[in-house]
């Protein structure tokens, strides 16, 4: 069963969605847009406790991205 987490602070927006597979731990970071709609960013399997900050700051590039060509808060 998935879990989602919501990040505090400066990524408030940023959410990542946690799936144990036989394969590892998968993560996908995404953030809800207008009208409940969900923006899917970035995937990485997870191989370590800390979620690497290149994953964080590569999914936040990402959205900061889709914002400001689609607009958006």
């Amino acid at each position: 069963m998935p879990h989602v987490k919501q990040f505090k602070g400066k990524n408030h927006k940023l959410r990542e969605i946690r799936v144990k597979h036989e394969s590892g731990y998968h993560r996908v970071f995404f953030f809800t847009w207008i009208d409940n709609t969900f923006v899917f960013l970035n995937h990485f399997v997870k191989d370590k406790k800390e979620t690497p900050q290149k994953e964080i700051d590569l999914a936040n590039s990402l959205m900061e991205d889709w914002l400001n060509k689609k607009g958006g808060k």
